[in-house]
Formats: C-alpha cells, structure tokens, sequence
C-alpha cells in the first residue's frame, strides 16, 4: 500500500497531537487488504464524521485521540450519517 497522507492521522484536525504514530499503525490495519478507491472511501467518511462530530460539538470529540477514534470505529456510531456520506460519495465518484 502507498504512504497515508490522511488529515485524520495527520492531525490537522485534531487539536490533541498525541498517539500520531499509533494512530498511523491502527489506520494501516485496518486498511490492510482494501484497494486504494475503499482506502479513500474510508479515509473521507472517518475524517467527515469526526468533523460533524466536532462541529456540532458533540461531547469527547474535541478530545479525542486518533488511534482511539479509529480503534473504537467512532464513524460507526450513527449509522444514518454512514448512510447519507456514502450515498452521495457513490454520487459524486460515479460508482
């Protein structure tokens, strides 16, 4: 698999920058056997969450540790959102 340049990992977006390389070696995991186009896919749905979750201030988020985040599949705790992002990304990317 090609280097992840991802803003979830890197910690763009997170204002705790602790734990970036278990962060990465969780992220890597679960990558592990998905083709670059599910690699995006995923990458995009846990970073869109997680800034919903932050936006909307939704309580821990602003805490919250990427390996922790990524560990715990957070993005799976509303299924709705999970729903309505890949929908419209199938939308958007023609698949």
């Amino acid at each position: 698999m090609q280097e992840i340049h991802s803003p979830l990992v890197q910690g763009q977006h997170y204002p705790t920058k602790q734990g970036k390389q278990k962060a990465l070696a969780k992220f890597k995991l679960f990558l592990k056997g998905k083709s670059e186009g599910q690699a995006r896919f995923w990458m995009n749905l846990m970073l869109a969450y997680y800034m919903d979750c932050r936006d909307k201030q939704v309580v821990g988020y602003a805490e919250l540790h990427a390996a922790t985040y990524i560990h715990n599949k957070r993005w799976e705790d509303n299924p709705e959102f999970m729903n309505e992002f890949k929908a419209e990304w199938l939308k958007e990317n023609g698949q």
